[in-house]
């Protein structure tokens, strides 16, 4: 990450706008100075702000508290604009005071606002989120710039008092660290990937044995010999179930047979009675068939009548369709007399209109000839009404000048009262800043008096309570210790035990490789497994480092606490008179009076210039009214003099003309329905005329096809007397269909052929049964059944041993197959875990840990290239050999003192000593991961004081470090009032403090 540009405005010490332009820096190596409070912490408090929304410090408050008081209704702003692998981004947030709904602001409230961008191809800023949230930038730019805020202010920020953090780290966070910025996970990953494919290939392994012995259980055993012998003996049942199943089907086909005979001797019995019956219900029927013929004589006879019948039906249907269409006519003549009647009526009504309307053709022509007369009538009202209106217009003009002119006065008259208002309250304000300023200083040292005390008595009781934690832990952790020194005797003696107990007489020990063994160990005491010593020594650590928490957390509360009390001793004693919001309210009053002298007296010249203007203005409009109402006079006596030539009940010319337009239609109209009547009248006579000669011949058509129906009537009575019929109704009851005449025909032939067939069987089957009985069915089927069902039974125990047979041969067979892979397998899975084992660093150090270890060590070099300019190169960086509970492998920091020869810890340096050491380190650790392809950018460092506890020639070296960093492309800024740096460091950015705000002063930019 590369800073670009940052602005910030309202914030921390900061009224106005303030901007650093990062990219116009001249050297790598910049300087920011000023005085203590002036504001040199709060540039870096602006960029950890518009990244992750704390200051760099982290104890500074939020980005609401770091709002100048000063800065009243302004919002509170920073942005920052920063490259990373060579594109642009822009993070930002600001604080507006919140608006009331009534007016004004709540300075108490504010609104917060976020950007986030990125600079496009174009050159243009384009939004990462539509609607930012204060989480989306912190996740945003710890993704963007691989470090969260711990990490970044780690790394690249070092804060006031705390540039040491990542040279005394814990192993923890050291860790988190570097993995980070190397990108390191992946190794873990790794690691986790091949014991994640361990885990599988022990499933696989558990998976395969589990089937094996699922399979067996199912069948009911425990080892694959039993299943083979219960597989053999299912054969032998199986073969045994076969024969007695043979047996019995030979048995049942025999009983079929019997059956099947039996059933033929049962069905000529039933036939032999089913004949008798036919012969009996034949000599029955003897009735029935004489009548059915004697139906057929008289269907006969009907059949011959039928052309008679035909025809006096075709008569009867004429006569009726005729006197159908003599009706149809007669109404059709019926209503053509009515249609001309109607017409006849309309044309009288017509008639009577006739007079009327010669009287508005009269009329029509009298309109037409005053047509000109209406024209000019319009045309002078037109004028009339726009010389009305440009006199209203005039005269509302002429009353809007003089209102504004009123107006204007009543402004001039406020502006002037104004304007001594404001020339009174510059005299005041001095006095009033001086008192403010004093009531203020007066009321934070008293507040922060109160705050001390209430500070220092919760952190009395925290120490009471810190107190008795560490003698709890002490006394845990002694009591830790004793259980596993206890546990570790006993854990050896029963190693020992054991060991004792393989021995055999004659062979060598496998410790001492004696031969004899004349005092082999026994344990008394209780068996110890190594998980067991394991665990008490996790017991152990874990209460050593609670110990350690413990006196850590007391030890840094007490400090506090004496730091606390000292600065209540000294702090100033001055009490406030009570009054600060009066006079801050009187002071600002009065700033914005004064500050509106210059502008009311310019206001006050211009509103009288205006004045000037407006009596000149309305001078001019009242000369305008007077030769408007002498225009508007004159077409007003035209209008009446027009006016009174109208004709009554048309105003104008458009009436006029709508009148004329109306007259015209109604006479056309008129016109065409005298010709339309004339036309119906001449139709309807014509239509009446055709129906009535219509009607006279239907009437003769009806009364022909009347005589010739009764005369065919005549001659169907006499057919139906000689064919012996007494009317028309017998006929009907005595005719039969075709179909139903061949029906009853066939029927009487078939009765007499099957009575003649059935006793010819009835004589055979009485010969062939003579001395014969009915067998029994019943008993027959019933032994029949009951071996069908003993053949089912056996049928279903073959079915049922052969598929457990072959269920059995499957099961076997699935066993035999897992049981030659399953030794590679449980070898395959042995190796990958051991593996897994040795790159997770169960067995020593992990993959993650050696790399890291690698690339601490490449920093440490470069660290150590640095550090040959400090103190004559008297000390050299390593990481530490040593390993225990509280320590990672390869990631705790030693130095080498080349005065001494030994190691020691970085803990033992001193103040200074450890800002030089761990300004080396730092830009190593820059060096390196700029060096790394695809790790985090270090390209940018800051240093927040430090430079203090130097002396002269300490600073002469950690110049000569920072050497290395010009012509680089990493930037490194260090904030310092110490003198020397200001003349060794060319580029610098003074922080100038004042009564209104601080402001930045830049020095060494290119030109």
């Amino acid at each position: 990450m590369l800073p670009i540009r940052l602005e910030l405005e309202a914030f921390g010490p900061y009224i106005d706008t303030q901007i650093i332009e990062f990219s116009c820096l001249a050297e790598s190596v910049f300087l920011i100075r000023g005085e203590t409070g002036a504001g040199k912490t709060a540039l870096l408090d602006a960029i950890t702000f518009s990244l992750y929304g704390r200051s760099s410090g982290g104890d500074r408050g939020s980005f609401a508290a770091m709002r100048n008081l000063s800065a009243g209704e302004h919002p509170t702003r920073v942005l920052f604009d920063f490259s990373i692998r060579g594109r642009l981004y822009r993070f930002g947030r600001k604080l507006s005071p919140h608006r009331k709904r009534g007016g004004g602001f709540d300075l108490d409230k504010f609104d917060p606002e976020y950007t986030a961008a990125s600079m496009d191809e174009n050159g243009g800023w384009k939004p990462l989120f539509e609607n930012p949230r204060q989480s989306d930038l912190d996740n945003k730019a710890a993704e963007l710039i691989g470090l969260d805020w711990d990490q970044f202010c780690q790394v690249m920020i070092l804060p006031q008092g705390k540039f040491e953090r990542l040279l005394t780290a814990s192993s923890k966070e050291k860790e988190a660290v570097l993995v980070t910025l190397f990108h390191a996970k992946s190794w873990q990953d790794i690691a986790e990937r091949i014991a994640k494919r361990a885990d599988i290939l022990r499933h696989e392994v558990e998976r395969q044995q589990a089937a094996i012995d699922l399979l067996l259980s199912t069948e009911g055993c425990k080892k694959t010999e039993e299943l083979e012998k219960a597989l053999e003996e299912a054969s032998i049942e199986l073969d045994k179930i076969t024969c007695q199943r043979q047996e019995t089907e030979k048995a049942l086909e025999e009983k079929r047979n019997r059956l099947e005979e039996a059933k033929t001797a049962m069905e000529q019995f039933m036939e032999l009675e089913r004949r008798q019956k036919e012969c009996t219900a034949f000599e029955k029927g003897r009735k029935e068939r004489e009548a059915l013929k004697e139906r057929l004589t008289k269907a006969h006879s009907a059949q011959a009548l039928a052309p008679f019948l035909n025809q006096t039906d075709l008569l009867r249907r004429e006569a009726l369709r005729r006197e159908r269409e003599e009706k149809h006519a007669q109404n059709a003549f019926d209503q053509a007399s009515k249609m001309l009647q109607a017409v006849l009526e309309e044309a009288q009504k017509l008639e009577a209109e006739k007079l009327d309307w010669e009287q508005r053709r009269s009329y029509l022509a009298r309109l037409e000839a005053v047509r000109e007369d209406y024209r000019s009538l319009d045309g002078s009202r037109k004028r009339c009404g726009e010389a009305a209106l440009t006199w209203k217009k005039a005269c509302q003009s002429l009353a809007l000048q003089e209102a504004e002119m009123q107006s204007n006065e009543k402004e001039l008259t406020h502006l002037e009262k104004q304007r001594e208002a404001s020339r009174e309250a510059k005299i005041i304000l001095p006095s009033l800043e001086s008192a403010l300023e004093r009531e203020k200083r007066a009321q934070a040292a008293k507040q922060r008096r109160e705050t001390l005390i209430q500070q220092i008595a919760q952190e009395e009781q925290k120490q009471k309570r810190l107190s008795a934690a560490l003698d709890r832990a002490i006394e845990n952790a002694q009591k830790s210790q004793s259980h596993f020194e206890a546990l570790q005797k006993q854990f050896l003696a029963s190693r020992a035990a054991d060991l004792a107990s393989s021995l055999t007489a004659g062979e060598p020990c496998p410790v001492c490789g004696s031969i004899h063994h004349p005092a082999p160990c026994v344990s008394q005491e209780p068996f110890i497994t190594k998980a067991d010593l394991e665990k008490a020594q996790i017991q152990t650590q874990q209460a050593q480092k609670e110990q350690l928490a413990a006196s850590t957390a007391l030890m840094e509360l007490e400090t506090r606490l004496a730091a606390r009390r000292e600065e209540l001793e000294t702090a100033d004693p001055a009490e406030p008179e009570g009054n600060y919001l009066e006079l801050e309210k009187k002071m600002m009053q009065a700033q914005r009076e004064s500050s509106q002298f210059s502008k009311l007296e310019q206001s006050v010249i211009k509103v009288k210039s205006v004045q000037e203007a407006f009596g000149q203005k309305l001078e001019k409009l009242e000369q305008n009214q007077q030769a408007l109402l002498v225009q508007k006079e004159r077409e007003e006596a035209l209008l009446q003099s027009l006016e009174s030539r109208q004709i009554p009940g048309i105003p104008d010319s458009p009436a006029l003309e709508r009148e004329i337009s109306r007259l015209q239609k109604g006479i056309a109209v008129y016109e065409k329905a005298a010709r339309d009547i004339q036309e119906k009248v001449t139709k309807a006579r014509s239509a009446k005329e055709e129906e009535n000669v219509h009607l006279k011949h239907c009437t003769q058509e009806t009364r022909n096809a009347l005589e010739q129906k009764k005369a065919g009537e005549f001659k169907f009575a006499q057919a139906l007397a000689a064919y012996g019929f007494s009317d028309e109704k017998d006929l009907q009851q005595a005719e039969m269909t075709e179909d139903m005449i061949k029906k009853a025909e066939a029927a009487l032939t078939e009765a007499a052929a099957s009575h003649q067939a059935a006793l010819i069987r009835k004589k055979e089957l009485e010969a062939l049964l003579a001395g014969k009985i009915p067998p029994d069915l019943e008993a027959l089927r019933k032994q029949a059944d009951q071996l069908a069902q003993e053949q089912q039974k056996l049928d279903s125990a073959i079915g049922a041993v052969g598929q457990h047979r072959k269920k059995m041969e499957k099961a076997l067979k699935d066993i035999r197959k897992r049981q030659e892979s399953l030794p590679e397998q449980q070898r395959l899975c042995n190796r990958v875990r051991e593996f897994a084992r040795l790159l997770r660093g169960e067995k020593g150090v992990s993959l993650q840990r050696y790399v890291l270890g690698v690339m601490l060590s490449a920093v440490t070099a470069k660290a150590n290239v640095l550090l040959r300019h400090v103190h004559g190169g008297r000390y050299a960086l390593y990481r530490s050999e040593k390993t225990g509970a509280n320590r990672k492998a390869g990631l705790e920091l030693e130095v080498i003192d080349g005065y001494s020869g030994l190691r020691r810890g970085v803990e033992s340096l001193s103040g200074g000593e450890k800002f030089l050491v761990s300004l080396s380190l730092a830009l190593g650790l820059s060096y390196v991961v700029q060096a790394q392809s695809g790790g985090c950018r270090m390209e940018a460092m800051f240093i927040d004081e430090g430079f203090g506890s130097l002396d002269p020639q300490s600073i002469a070296d950690a110049l000569e470090i920072l050497a290395s960093v010009r012509g680089s492309r990493r930037m490194v800024g260090i904030i310092s009032h110490v003198e020397a740096l200001a003349g060794s460091i060319g580029t610098s950015i003074e922080v100038v403090k004042g009564r209104e705000g601080s402001h930045l002063k830049f020095s060494g930019l290119p030109a």
